[in-house]
This record gives C-alpha cells, sequence and structure tokens, in this order.
C-alpha cells in the first residue's frame, strides 16, 4: 500500500512539473459588438449596453469591433485607440461618427511597437481638431499602420489659432509625427478643411508608406499653404495612388500655395511614387502646381489625366522641381495658368535648380493648355542657378502636343526651353511626336517652339512639325506639313486605351511616318496610347496614337446549318468573317 502511495505522488508531481514548464496557451482574439448609438463611458461591455467607446476600452490587442445598430453616434470626445485593433462597421451610408464640431473622431495614440489598426464602413464628419488643444487632425490624428476601406471622411476641420497652433495640417486625415502608415481604399475624403497643409490628408512618415486606391479626393482646402487635397512629406519607401480622383480641391488662400490637388515631397526620405490610373481634375494653386506638385522625387505618372487645373504662378497641370518624372499613355489637357508675364507652363512647368528637372513624356497628349498671360501653353522647360550642375530637361516620345495656347508677343503656343541666361542647361527632345496646331492669343512667331538664352530644342528624330516662319527648327528626318491641325489630328476623344487621345484621319501625314526603333525600343516598347500594338503596319505613326486596322471586315463564307428543304420558323446559318467580329446578332 505504501509503494502505491508513492507511486502515487511521483506521478502527480511529474504530471505537475509538465503543467507547470508547458508555455500558457494564447488567448484567442475576441469580437465585442457594439449595441448602443449612445456614447457611454461606462468602460465595460457587460452591462448590456456596449458603445464604441466602452468596446475599444474593453478590447485588447487583436480583438474585432462590430456593430448591431446603425446610425449617427454623436460623440463627447475623441475616441483613443492604444492598441492592435479591427473596427468593423456595417458601411459608410449606415453608420456617422459625429464629432459635433468640437471633437476629432479617432486619436490613434503613439505606441512602441506601433500599433495595426483597421477600420472600416463608416463616416466620419464633423470632426474638429480644436487649435487650443491639438494641432491638426480634423477626424483622426495617427501615428499607426492604419488600414481604412469604404470610409467616407468629411466635413472635418483643423483650424489654426495665433500662439497656440498656428501651423496645423490634415483637414481629415494626420499623419505628423513621422510614424505610421496609411492605406485607404473604395473611400472618399470630401470637404474638409485645414490652415498650413494637406486640406484632405497630411502625410509624414519615416517607417511607413502611404496608399490610395479607388479614392476620391474632392473639394477639400487649405486655407494658407500647401497641398488642397493631399500633401506628403515623407514616406519611407513607397508612395501608391491608383484608380483615384483628385478634384476641386484649393490650396488658393494663402501667398506661395503649391499643389492644389497634390503636393509630394521629402527632405528626409525618397520614396518611389506611383500614380495610376487616376484623374487630377479642377483642382487650384494659387502660386504652382494646380494639379500636381513635386519635389525632388523619382515620380511614374500612367493611365491618368491632367485636365482642367489652375494656378496663377505656374504649372497648371503639373510643377516638377528639380524631380525625375515618366509621363505614360496620359493626357494633359485644358490646364491654364493665368498669373502676370512670369506665370508660365499651362500644361506643365519643369524647373532645374540645384539639381536636375528631368520629365519623360511617352506616349502621351497635351492639348487645350494655355498660359493666358505668360509662354509655353503646353510645356515651360526652365534651369536656373548659374551652374552647369542646374538642369532641365524633357525628352518627349511618340506624344502629341496640339491647340495649346500662350500670350501673343510672348511666343511658345506648344513648348518653351529655357534659362535664367548662366551657365545652365536646358533641352528638350523631340522624338516620333506631333508638335502642331499650337497657337498665340495674337501675332506670329514662336507658335509651336521658343528657346531663351541660347538653349536647345532637340529635333531631326521623326517628329511632324508645323511649316512656320520663325518656328520649330526641323532636321533632315522631320515631316514638316501646311496642312490645317484638323488634317493632322482629330479632336480629343475616347479612342480606345484608358485615357483620351487624338486620332489620326485618313490622309493624315503623321501616318506611317514614324521611326520604328523608336517604336520598338525602351520605353516606348511596341504600345501606344490607345492600345494598339506598334507598329501596325510597315511602319509605326508619329505621335501617341496609332491607327489601326480601318478595313471592314467581309463575308468570307455563309453555310447554311439547318434541315434543307424546311417549314421551320427560322432557319441557321455558319458565317464565317475575314477577322475576329464582335455585336453580331
Amino acid at each position: 500500500m505504501l509503494k502505491k502511495i508513492i507511486h502515487t505522488l511521483i506521478v502527480l508531481a511529474f504530471l505537475s512539473g509538465m503543467f507547470l514548464s508547458s508555455p500558457a496557451s494564447p488567448a484567442h482574439a475576441a469580437t465585442l459588438t457594439v449595441n448602443t448609438l449612445t456614447d457611454e463611458n461606462d468602460g465595460s461591455c457587460l452591462d448590456g449596453d456596449c458603445s464604441l467607446r466602452d468596446a475599444i476600452a474593453s478590447a485588447v490587442d487583436n480583438d474585432t469591433i462590430t456593430f448591431s445598430v446603425t446610425g449617427t453616434i454623436t460623440l463627447t470626445a475623441a475616441l483613443t485607440v492604444d492598441k492592435n485593433l479591427t473596427i468593423t462597421g456595417p458601411g459608410s451610408g449606415q453608420l456617422t461618427l459625429d464629432g459635433n464640431n468640437q471633437f476629432q473622431i479617432f486619436l490613434l495614440s503613439e505606441e512602441f511597437p506601433t500599433n495595426t489598426i483597421n477600420i472600416s464602413g463608416m463616416t466620419m464628419t464633423k470632426g474638429y481638431a480644436n487649435p487650443l488643444t491639438v494641432c491638426g487632425g480634423g477626424a483622426i490624428r495617427s501615428w499607426a499602420f492604419l488600414t481604412m476601406n469604404d470610409v467616407v471622411i468629411t466635413n472635418n476641420h483643423a483650424p489654426s489659432s495665433v500662439g497656440a497652433c498656428e501651423y496645423p495640417r490634415g483637414g481629415g486625415i494626420l499623419f505628423f509625427d513621422n510614424e505610421g502608415s496609411l492605406t485607404l481604399t473604395n473611400s472618399t475624403v470630401s470637404n474638409n478643411s485645414t490652415a498650413y497643409g494637406g486640406g484632405g490628408i497630411y502625410f509624414s512618415s519615416y517607417n511607413g508608406n502611404i496608399s490610395l486606391n479607388n479614392v476620391t479626393i474632392d473639394n477639400n482646402q487649405t486655407t494658407e499653404a500647401d497641398g488642397g487635397g493631399v500633401e506628403i512629406n515623407n514616406a519611407l519607401s513607397t508612395v501608391t495612388i491608383t484608380n483615384s480622383t483628385f478634384s476641386n480641391n484649393d490650396a488658393s488662400g494663402g501667398s506661395g500655395t503649391e499643389g492644389g490637388g497634390l503636393k509630394i515631397s521629402a527632405p528626409n526620405t525618397t520614396p518611389t511614387v506611383t500614380i495610376q490610373n487616376s484623374l487630377f481634375s479642377s483642382n487650384t494653386a494659387l502660386q504652382d502646381g494646380g494639379g500636381i506638385y513635386i519635389f525632388k522625387l523619382p515620380v511614374t505618372i500612367t493611365n491618368s489625366t491632367i485636365a482642367d487645373n489652375s494656378a496663377s504662378g505656374d504649372g497648371g497641370g503639373l510643377y516638377n522641381y528639380d524631380g525625375t518624372i515618366t509621363i505614360n499613355s496620359s493626357t494633359i489637357k485644358g490646364n491654364i495658368v493665368s498669373g502676370g508675364g512670369n506665370s508660365e507652363g499651362g500644361g506643365i512647368f519643369n524647373f532645374g535648380n540645384t539639381g536636375t528637372g528631368s520629365i519623360t513624356i511617352v506616349n502621351s497628349t497635351l492639348t487645350g493648355n494655355r498660359s493666358t498671360n505668360g509662354k509655353g501653353g503646353a510645356i515651360f522647360n526652365h534651369a536656373s542657378g548659374n551652374t552647369t550642375n542646374d538642369i532641365a530637361t524633357v525628352n518627349i516620345i511618340n506624344s502629341t502636343i496640339v491647340g495649346n495656347s500662350a500670350k501673343n508677343n510672348f511666343g511658345g503656343g506648344g513648348i518653351v526651353a529655357s534659362r535664367a541666361a548662366g551657365n545652365e542647361v536646358s533641352t528638350i527632345t523631340l522624338s516620333n511626336s506631333i508638335l502642331y496646331g499650337n497657337t498665340l492669343t495674337t501675332g506670329t512667331g514662336g507658335e509651336n517652339c521658343l528657346i531663351i538664352n541660347s538653349v536647345t530644342i532637340v529635333t531631326n528624330n521623326h517628329n511632324l512639325l508645323q511649316n512656320l516662319v520663325n518656328d520649330c527648327t526641323p532636321g533632315v528626318n522631320d515631316v514638316t506639313s501646311a496642312l490645317a491641325a484638323s488634317a493632322v489630328v482629330n479632336a480629343l476623344a475616347s479612342n480606345g486605351g484608358t485615357t483620351q487621345t487624338m486620332s489620326l484621319p485618313g490622309g493624315s501625314p503623321a501616318i506611317d511616318a514614324g521611326d520604328n526603333d523608336i517604336c520598338t525600343n525602351a520605353p516606348v516598347n511596341n504600345t501606344s496610347q490607345n492600345g494598339v500594338t506598334r507598329p501596325f503596319g510597315d511602319y509605326c505613326d508619329i505621335g501617341a496614337y496609332e491607327l489601326g486596322d480601318t478595313t471592314a471586315p467581309t463575308v468570307t463564307s455563309s453555310v447554311r446549318a439547318s434541315t434543307n428543304p424546311t417549314n421551320a420558323a427560322s432557319v441557321d446559318f455558319t458565317v464565317t468573317f475575314s477577322e475576329p467580329v464582335t455585336g453580331v446578332t
């Protein structure tokens, strides 16, 4: 009996040791359900009522909060989130968080390591960053890795106050202390305002990136400074904007404001910026870059449209300061600069100063851009700084520049290459491109090309140029024409591809007149703006548009497939066409 007792004690001791030495099982993430629209603050979801504020307080890392209610939650203070958390609303049209024009909506606090927070399915409105207590971020101030989907950020404000918060940023969303990431999809940021930067969004982070996908940035405003829609100032490695719209944003409230739709700079990081399938439309800047302002960064713009933006300074559509920009399969149309005689570059202003401002334009169309009181209806390329290291270059390949305009007596309705009369380098190179039908408001001379202070516009690369006196100088490999512009290109329209193009009418001198080596090699790579593979036929076309098959298909055979003879109400035939067809019933 004693042996049995001793044996039992040994076994119990062994098992007890196993339990003590085994790691504890990880706790499973919980789901808390908000069941009231009242902004309760008792810190508990165990009393029958679970407010959003209580759910956030009760949650632990990696929990999820959902909602069984719809409607509006009017906040009594900002909602502070200091943990990894997912908040899943029922939909942006079904749930609204209302700051009552007194409070921020969310404060995603600074933690180490940085929290990961997911928010979806809600509208945030009437958030207010009181400048006496906080500085910026009308709806959200974040230090987190924040992902949001199906959210509407609207009518939030971050004003300034002398002596307290003179330079607030982020009327809607603010990342300002160089931490966190923002991934925003299927969302709208509209009608937000701030004083100093980023009417809709201000983003600055050393350890995170920003991505906007299928996002509408509309009607946001800065009253004193830059980035009417969005200002990005530092990101770790990438800035990605895809399938998004920047429209009606305004950075015209203070002196020297830049980037009506978007301003991108990175004084302490060098992210790669990618803009794809996006629209920048009807944005305004008091100074430079009505649509987009870029400062010393590599940026690729693809399959996008920059249209109807305006600036009182330079660069109605796009302003580039020492950046390296590639524009591919995009349309820049209807942009305007309307300041005094030094207001230049209705479509694009490229500036090299203390470095190189470089733009490569491929398979793209510039039309309807205007410099109403200055030069460079489509493009103004300028180097300043008085050294050979101050370089401005624009390389235009298989692109169409037609129907832009500048003021009389200035010249450069199309393109201008300029320097500040020192040792700077300013060059525009044209290859396989159409530069034609650009105008001055009155007078003649320099309608398409203007050179200022002995710089260079390089032609002789199979371009189509207008035969005008005192204008572009063609080379032996260029094509010149005195035809009306309407005989060279058709009006801007949707002709295939993702952006509008100017197609070629029959008999256009641009047809089959391009150089195949230019079309085949990078950066054209056998592509066109309208989606036709180059060359179609023996030679590629000059300009952004490639004329494809214009011969209508024919019927090569028609064979009866039904029984013959028959009394049936219908008879079937097998029809063979000379090429694949669609829309045949």
